[in-house]
């Protein structure tokens, strides 16, 4: 967690994560069963006992659900209880900070043993974790941010080495009056005490390590490692001498003329001559090879602040490798992970591939929050942010992110549907597991009172006396359904997405310089989501995008090969003035071979090193057309609707389809022969809210415009390059709250033709994402905001056959914000499919060739209690299932039974039945078995709180 960073004013999302390879066969996935492992006696002479330790090498397709509990902020005759609730609640894990300045508050030896404070007792909260059942993840630091005294840093290390302080712009110490004192991390100083740090932690709780047989099963480093650095502000940070003047000679003499910053430069480019050349101007010695201090005014300005940007974060790099090493020699065979290492969107994707470089085995992780620290408004828009908080994590860690750190609590009035919302996204987006920070509150002992004073409760879903607060139970259903019918198939199971988006890690860096305004990506900055960990309200492309029910992925333009990008059945480019050669040649070939490709708002003119490279644009817009004049500040342009019909989305509602629908963006003419530019006043049926400056194009004739401005100049056209298609926007694009139906139609419809959404809600603002596998998916239905809909819903199966449910009712009913996870295409016995449900799922279980799935409404009664029209009927899709001589459904192989149920109706479409049953509790269950079986037993679950 973090608190006092600026917030970057760049998009949160290029977004999202393509598809990869296949995990391998389920015999590498296996579950490790829990075996009881004796341990080394315990602190204070008692031996301990470790029940239920899953070894380090346990099947990572398992999903982690952990939760923050932080035992320095509790007395320790309430550490047994509160681990007590995480494992009742659902948690298999139980994720720490271990602060250095609590356990060394002087420089003497550590106490982890409660010798000078009962709360230092790491050894018997750690015993205490193991006796619960539960794994550990730990965080020694050093910096561990947690809204604690100093990150953990030593106010004795602070005073005996003020040389270590990174330096601002003047040479004073950097950080005055923050949360965080700012440390260069390079510093020997620095190095030494926390090397000595980590030893000691290590040695501490070496009986604990799951190597050892323990609960510790992961290790992070340091914490958001990049906090000092405030990349946000190159210029801020770090000019502290030991990085930025000249360095001493091994052994003593006089001092090498370069400093470590130069010798950086020198080792990256080669020689003087090459980065005179690049910069600009010409440099006599490696002695003015100096860190830039003034935003950039030239190109060769832009490329020596893109060299200190790129230097700070190899600094990062460097710090975590050093951690890594320690942690390596002192614990190996323990998991490794990094939370956030740049705080920034993009640029991970450079620590990856410097992590691979160095061989180093650690896992990159993110954070997705809703707000902080307060009543922050809620709005529909963070849909697209939180969508986009999942993607990045994807790109970033791989095809399946086994940890997102998820808010649990942390803004005061962050109610259970908000929290519901933000659970059910993660799960249909791909995560792998989370950390719900905070899981249990508590307060910071005298004397570390952080930026929340004494308390730290943070209206965490577990209070520190152990009340249990309403939006637990929304973490609860979540852990329920993932260790229940869902965990073992969201290892296989991937996101479905409709489109990608194209994320280009140097807009971001040229932004964040001051390059902007030069390199043409400041219209990004008002195009795409300027937050971070899916903290942002604004009216962002993506947001457009989910909330047209749209699902995006993301894929990195630097990393893609012809074979991976040939897959994508469509791209959305965010462009700028710039763009790589490689890339523009790789994505002429795509649309040649066949691909869609949209560009907004700009079209490169300039290669990686800002040499003059038009491959793109010419492709795009043809050899002979360009732009019609300078951009102009228009806030609003004009569409027409296609007058050719096509068939109706399946998803739409009844007063939708009669509508004329189909590519109705697509531009044709009043008359197909008239010249391009011809004015648009005639027939125009739509308008649309733009961001940022508008940019007029003379079209090629082949060209189809999309979009005019009021002067009849076309704004956004199509055109055929190869056999594939080119679509260019000259405006940015976002979403508009008063906006109205025409930017939904719009973007839906930029989709490639003839493509059907994966998922869609027929009514907004309810919006749909599906997360399928072999072994069947789970569809996440989700309303953004506080307003009541009733909605049905229209999804495609891996056999491409699409489901429009429900069939008997009316719809879905969400009362307000929050989301459902229901059931898609789940594989019973002996052939039998569960199609759709209108109600959560929360096991499956097999015996004997049958299956007994068990339903829910406790949540949706509960959340439903103020209607008075509520119903508590419940429709459920079935194929492949024997219904009864006489009643119209398909014979199949396994016949059904209701358990706790009654049927009230009843129709057949297709090869599905679709039932429409009264439930006569909180839950029913239905039982699918082969016709020759006997009957199929009910699984013995003892009923909890919080369902």
């Amino acid at each position: 967690m973090e608190i006092g960073v600026a917030q970057p004013l760049w998009p949160q999302l290029y977004v999202a994560q393509a598809r990869t390879s296949d995990p391998g066969p389920p015999a590498a996935r296996r579950r490790i069963a829990p075996v009881p492992v004796p341990m080394r006696h315990g602190n204070k002479g008692r031996p301990g006992y470790l029940r239920h330790v899953r070894r380090p090498d346990a099947d990572e397709a398992v999903t982690l659900r952990s939760g923050e509990l932080h035992y320095f902020r509790l007395v320790p005759a309430a550490w047994r209880g509160r681990l007590a609730q995480l494992v009742a609640a659902g948690m298999t894990t139980v994720s720490t900070y271990v602060p250095w300045n609590f356990h060394q508050p002087s420089s003497g030896p550590p106490d982890f043993a409660g010798a000078t404070g009962e709360r230092r007792d790491l050894r018997r909260f750690l015993e205490e974790v193991g006796e619960a059942g539960l794994r550990c993840i730990l965080r020694p630091g050093p910096f561990v941010t947690a809204e604690w005294r100093n990150g953990g840093i030593p106010d004795w290390f602070l005073a005996a080495h003020p040389e270590a302080a990174a330096r601002d712009l003047t040479g004073q110490a950097a950080g005055a009056g923050g949360p965080y004192p700012a440390l260069t991390y390079a510093h020997p100083a620095f190095r030494v005490a926390s090397k000595s740090w980590l030893e000691d932690v290590l040695e501490a709780v070496g009986p604990w390590l799951a190597t050892a047989g323990g609960p510790i099963v992961e290790i992070q480093l340091d914490d958001e490692p990049s906090y000092f650095q405030q990349l946000t502000n190159p210029f801020g940070v770090d000019y502290n001498p030991y990085l930025v003047e000249p360095a001493p000679l091994p052994g003593g003499g006089d001092a090498h003329p370069a400093s470590r910053f130069g010798c950086w430069l020198l080792e990256r480019h080669g020689d003087l001559a090459t980065i005179s050349a690049r910069y600009g101007r010409r440099l006599d010695g490696p002695d003015e090879l100096t860190p830039p201090r003034t935003a950039p005014a030239s190109l060769g300005d832009a490329h020596a602040a893109l060299d200190w940007f790129a230097f700070k974060l190899s600094q990062i790099d460097d710090y975590v490798a050093f951690l890594s090493g320690i942690v390596a020699a002192h614990a190996p065979g323990i998991r490794q992970s990094v939370l956030q290492p740049y705080l920034l969107p993009l640029s991970p994707l450079r620590f990856a591939s410097a992590a691979a470089t160095r061989g180093l085995d650690v896992e990159l992780t993110s954070e997705c929050y809703l707000a902080l620290f307060g009543a922050a408004e809620v709005t529909e828009q963070k849909v697209g942010a939180v969508v986009s908080a999942h993607d990045l994590a994807r790109l970033w860690g791989g095809r399946r992110t086994r940890v997102l750190e998820l808010q649990g609590s942390n803004a005061s009035y962050l109610g259970p549907g908000a929290l519901e919302l933000l659970h059910g996204l993660t799960v249909a987006r791909g995560m792998g597991g989370w950390n719900h920070y905070m899981a249990v509150g508590g307060d910071n002992p005298p004397g570390f009172e952080g930026e929340t004073g004494r308390d730290y409760d943070l209206a965490a879903p577990i209070a520190p006396g152990g009340e249990a607060r309403p939006h637990l139970a929304p973490i609860v259903r979540l852990n329920r359904m993932t260790a229940g019918w869902l965990e073992a198939r969201l290892g296989d199971a991937e996101p479905c997405v409709d489109t990608h988006l194209g994320a280009y890690v140097p807009y971001e860096q040229a932004f964040l310089v001051g390059a902007g305004g030069l390199l043409g990506v400041d219209p990004l900055a008002e195009t795409f989501d300027p937050g971070l960990l899916g903290l942002s309200g604004a009216n962002s492309l993506p947001a457009l995008l989910a909330l047209s029910g749209v699902s995006a992925g993301a894929v990195d333009l630097e990393s893609l090969d012809p074979e991976h990008l040939a897959g994508l059945s469509q791209l959305i480019l965010p462009g700028g003035r710039f763009l790589a050669r490689r890339v523009q040649e790789l994505l002429v070939e795509y649309v040649r071979g066949g691909g869609d490709l949209v560009v907004l708002p700009a079209l490169p003119e300039l290669d990686e090193d800002f040499a003059p490279c038009r491959i793109l644009a010419e492709h795009c817009l043809g050899e002979l057309a360009g732009p019609d004049g300078p951009p102009v500040a228009a806030r609003l342009v004009s569409l027409r609707r296609s007058e050719a019909p096509s068939d109706p989305d399946p998803g739409e509602s009844p007063a939708r389809r009669t509508r004329p629908e189909g590519r109705v963006w697509a531009g044709a003419r009043t008359d197909p022969a008239a010249p391009a530019g011809t004015t648009a006043t005639a027939g125009t049926t739509g308008t649309l809210r733009t961001r940022g400056s508008v940019q007029p194009f003379a079209l090629a004739p082949d060209a189809m415009p999309l979009a005019w401005l009021a002067d009849g100049r076309p704004v956004a056209c199509s055109r055929r390059v190869g056999a594939g298609r080119v679509t260019v926007l000259g405006f940015g694009l976002g979403y508009t709250p008063t906006g109205g139906t025409d930017q939904f139609d719009f973007v839906r419809d930029l989709l490639h033709p003839g493509h059907e959404r994966v998922a869609v809600a027929s009514e907004r603002p309810a919006v749909a994402f599906l997360r399928d596998g072999p072994a069947g998916g789970v569809l996440c239905l989700a309303n953004p905001v506080d307003l009541p809909v009733r909605t049905r819903v229209s999804a495609r199966d891996r056999d491409g056959v699409r489901h429009v449910f429900p069939v008997l009712s009316g719809g879905l009913d969400l009362d307000g914000r929050g989301a459902l996870l229901l059931p898609f295409a789940v594989p019973l016995a002996g052939g039998a499919r569960l199609v759709y449900a209108t109600t959560e799922l929360v096991s499956l279980h097999t015996a004997r060739g049958g299956a007994v799935a068990t339903f829910t409404l406790a949540a949706a009664r509960a959340r439903r209690a103020s209607r008075r029209d509520a119903s508590d009927t419940v429709e459920i899709g079935l194929s492949g299932i024997e219904l009864g001589a006489g009643r119209g459904a398909p014979a199949g192989p396994a016949r059904l039974e209701l358990r706790g149920a009654t049927e009230l109706g009843r129709a057949t479409h297709g090869e599905v039945t679709s039932l429409l049953l009264g439930p006569r509790s909180d839950r029913f269950e239905v039982v699918v078995q082969p016709s020759h079986a006997g009957p199929v037993r009910s699984p013995e679950e003892p009923r909890r709180s919080h369902e």
